[in-house]
């Protein structure tokens, strides 16, 4: 379970990253262009699309379906993810342009594959035994892209 809690907090912190490239100076939120939006007798329902290359059974899936539950439930359904896995809408470098692009409002990667061509700062997390154990690693996933990211993007 804290394995599951952890994968969901870098998950989070992961999309918080992206979302944050998308297309600037709109005064539109990210990821208009993408979301599907309908007004029912309750208000409005907006449908978020979120893309990763990883199974159904993945850590990032299960994340996904995670921050989905919790979503909706926060939102009265107001809000919900609808999840593409395995690549569907392409594999990382592709679904980082759709978010840039604002044909899918939110991926998940890993920081050390497709990222670094827009965020040059991130191949520091390809440095081969950069980290001495799992805690160095959380310790890293969890402060540095929120404190560290947000300044560079």
């Amino acid at each position: 379970m804290k394995t599951l809690v952890i994968t969901s907090l870098a998950i989070a912190a992961a999309v918080s990253v992206l979302t944050a490239c998308g297309v600037s100076g709109s005064s539109e939120p990210i990821g208009v262009q993408s979301s599907e939006v309908s007004v029912t007798g309750e208000g409005e329902k907006i449908i978020l699309k979120m893309a990763h290359i990883g199974s159904e059974d993945h850590q990032y899936n299960i994340g996904c379906e995670i921050l989905n539950d919790l979503l909706q439930a926060k939102t009265d359904g107001r809000i919900q993810i609808q999840v593409f896995p395995n690549a569907q809408l392409g594999a990382e470098r592709e679904a980082i342009e759709g978010v840039i692009m604002g044909s899918i409002d939110m991926t998940t990667v890993t920081m050390d594959g497709a990222v670094p061509a827009w965020v040059p700062d991130t191949a520091v997390m390809s440095i081969p035994y950069l980290f001495d154990s799992k805690e160095g690693v959380r310790l890293m996933t969890l402060n540095w892209p929120c404190s560290r990211m947000n300044t560079v993007i």
